[in-house]
Formats: structure tokens, C-alpha cells, sequence
């Protein structure tokens, strides 16, 4: 089976949704012969082999972080079709498979019709259903009838999460079957470190939350959550950069945090995953999330995970197993990181039963599955 991807973002390019699918790339190449179609940038190579996939990157305008993507970028996403279509002429593929309705749906679905390949849309969740943006489909009319017009367009339609899937059928009331796939994570690969090593205290409860400082994240409640406690020994670690950075930091000052919450801005992966295993617990409370990979990559290295259940981490996160779920608002974050404080037995099981049950999530596991679901549709179709 050859495969092409179809994803605006690809690493070093976005955030959880082109991480995810290079995870899948790296494993499903080895079933598979695998391309992808990207956004590229300035300083990054038009082509390139990594492993058994080959990326295409088209350029794309606007696009000055590569963490967060402009208007600009999205929109110009719709010329990498040209660049589809010069690599289709060349390579024939079996099925074309694209993550996110927009931007990349369109190009996708061009690229199916122009040159008579079966389509799978892949519903991520920021596609279809943002609370932090004015412009969610869920909200504006015109990008809700560019979603549903991709989803039509598929042969088939499989959404990261339950609770992607049950949000697609609800902001989009057409019978269209849509079935569920999870997004893989890779197992931890770091260096051991120890805090001192990290400039840690040794004798200090650390939180970590991990994620691009953007309003759907909401770091801001956890800074009011741990506001509410004087105890020096409790600090929070906040990794990761965005807009949101300066707002953030002005509050921490004005909420006298600044000796307890540290901004570690964006780090490499082995350092972020060295931060989390010398943490005690994972804190997040975001609006929503498509799927939630830093929840599993934060169960991968042990930790507790103090988060609300609306989004996609309703799939994994199990009360009183994975972590302690907690309020939407984040309310009863400090109460909840109390009870693993007076109860250090209970965390220790949870950091164990988490490291067994995330490796149903490591991408050698999720690839199986993917290639299986690929291989059926197929032959449903032909």
C-alpha cells in the first residue's frame, strides 16, 4: 500500500496533530511506502527522506513561529495542491489520507478527485470545534460549510477521539459514519537526570503542564489555582512558549508566584521528558483538546495527570488510576493535588499503572491499528 499524508503541519512545523502523524509516518513507512505533503518554510529543504517516508514541502506565506500558524499560512495551504499535483504525475498512490478539514482538507480532497484517489479525512479537533477562537467552525458559518463539504467528499471519515467524533456528528447533522482512531505517542528516549542536575529542589511537590502558551490552554487558571496555597514547597513548571508568554509572566508576578511557578519556554524532548520524570504530578486545564497526547506522554514517564475530561483525554484518563480528574474550570485543582500529597501510596500506584497502560498508545501499537483500518477500507471500496 502507498500512502500519501496530507498535513499543513509536520514537525519541525506545529504542534500535537504533526507530531502525532510523524510518529504514525515512522512506523506505518516500514508496512508502507509513505509520502507526506507539508507546509515548508524558508530554511527548510523542499524534499527530504526520513526513514522510509519522504516529505514534500510546499512553500507557504505568513508562517513567522513555527509553533503557531498564522491566517496567512492556513489559507496558503490551498497552493500546496500544485505541489500535489507535480508529485502525483510522478508517484501513484493507493489512498490519500488528510489530518485536519482545514486547513489541509481542501487540498486533499482536490488532489482525490483531479487524480481518482480514495480519500480519508482524519477530524483532529481545532478543525472543527475551537472554545478560544471566534473563528471555530463551530461558530463561523463559511468554515463550518468548508468542513462539511470535506467530509462529504471522503470515502471515509475517522476522528482522533470520541469526543472529536461526537462533536463532528453534533456540529454537522448529515449522516456521515465516522469511526475512531487514536493518535500515537513515541516512548520516552532521554538521557536519566536527576533535579539537581535540572536545578530542581529536592525536597519540593512539582507540577508540571506542558503546551503552547495560547488562551485554549488556559495556563492562566492554573496560576489563580495555585495562588490559593503559601506553601513554598509547592511549585509549578510551566514548559513551552507562545502569545500568551507575556500575559502570563506579568500575572505570576502580579499573583506573587514568582518564586514558586518557573517558565522554562520551549526545550528539546529530552529535556522536556526529563522535566516530567522529575516532576510529582502533570497539571492541565485547557478549554479543550482534540486527543490529548502530553497527557500520555506525561503517563509515559510516570506521573499522575490532574486534568478535566473535556476533550479527547476522556478516551485515557481514568479516575483514581491515571491521575485525579478535576473540575473544567480547574476549581478544585488544589484540592485534588492535596490528596496525592496525604496519600503518597496511592501516587506511586498511579505512576505504576500509568507506565504499563500508556504503551497501548506507543505509535508501533497505534500503527497496526491505522494500517489495518486503511488496508479494510480499501478493500471496502474496491
Amino acid at each position: 500500500m502507498k500512502i500519501l499524508f496530507v498535513n499543513y503541519e509536520y514537525p519541525p512545523i506545529g504542534g500535537g496533530g504533526g507530531v502525532a502523524l510523524s510518529h504514525l509516518v515512522r512506523e506505518m513507512s516500514e508496512l508502507h511506502e509513505v509520502l507526506v505533503l507539508t507546509s515548508g518554510v524558508p530554511g527548510l529543504p523542499k524534499v527530504e527522506q526520513q526513514g522510509g517516508a519522504v516529505i514534500h514541502r510546499a512553500r507557504v506565506f505568513g508562517r513567522r513561529s513555527y509553533a503557531v500558524a498564522s491566517m496567512l499560512s492556513m489559507y496558503s495551504f490551498l497552493l500546496a495542491r500544485w505541489r500535489g499535483l507535480r508529485l502525483l504525475r510522478k508517484e501513484r498512490v493507493d489512498l490519500i489520507n488528510t489530518w485536519f478539514a482545514i486547513p489541509s482538507g481542501p487540498t486533499g480532497v482536490w488532489l482525490s478527485k483531479k487524480f481518482h484517489i480514495p480519500h480519508v479525512l482524519t477530524l483532529i479537533g481545532g478543525d472543527i470545534y475551537d472554545p478560544s477562537k471566534w473563528y471555530s467552525p463551530h461558530r463561523n458559518f463559511f468554515l463550518r460549510s468548508t468542513v462539511l463539504n470535506v467530509m462529504a467528499a471522503s470515502r471515509r471519515c475517522v476522528a482522533c477521539s470520541n469526543d472529536v467524533r461526537d462533536r463532528a456528528k453534533a456540529i454537522f447533522p448529515r449522516e456521515i459514519p465516522i469511526d475512531v482512531l487514536p493518535l500515537p505517542i513515541a516512548p520516552p528516549q532521554y538521557q536519566p537526570a536527576d533535579r539537581q542536575m535540572l536545578g530542581m529542589d529536592r525536597d519540593t511537590f512539582y507540577c508540571i503542564t506542558v503546551g503552547r502558551l495560547i488562551p485554549r490552554k488556559r495556563q492562566g487558571l492554573l496560576l489563580d489555582a495555585f495562588a490559593k496555597s503559601s506553601d513554598p514547597k509547592l511549585k509549578l513548571l510551566i514548559v513551552g512558549e507562545g502569545p500568551e508568554g507575556k500575559r502570563l509572566r506579568r500575572r505570576t508576578e502580579s499573583l506573587g508566584l514568582a518564586k514558586r511557578v518557573e517558565f522554562l519556554g520551549a526545550v528539546p524532548d529530552e529535556k522536556k521528558f526529563q522535566y516530567l520524570a522529575n516532576s510529582d504530578a502533570y497539571v492541565g486545564v485547557p478549554s479543550h483538546e482534540g486527543f490529548g497526547l502530553v497527557f500520555l506522554e506525561a503517563m509515559a514517564c510516570g506521573l499522575p495527570v490532574l486534568a478535566p475530561t473535556t476533550g479527547g483525554q476522556r478516551d485515557f484518563l481514568i479516575h483514581g488510576k491515571t491521575g485525579l480528574v478535576i473540575e473544567p474550570d480547574g476549581e478544585d485543582l488544589l484540592k485534588r493535588i492535596n490528596e496525592l500529597l496525604d496519600d503518597p501510596e496511592k501516587a506511586v500506584e498511579m505512576r505504576a499503572f500509568n507506565r504499563r497502560y500508556v504503551e497501548q498508545y506507543y505509535a508501533s501499537n497505534v500503527a497496526e491499528i491505522w494500517s489495518e483500518t486503511f488496508q479494510r477500507y480499501l478493500k471496502e471500496m474496491f
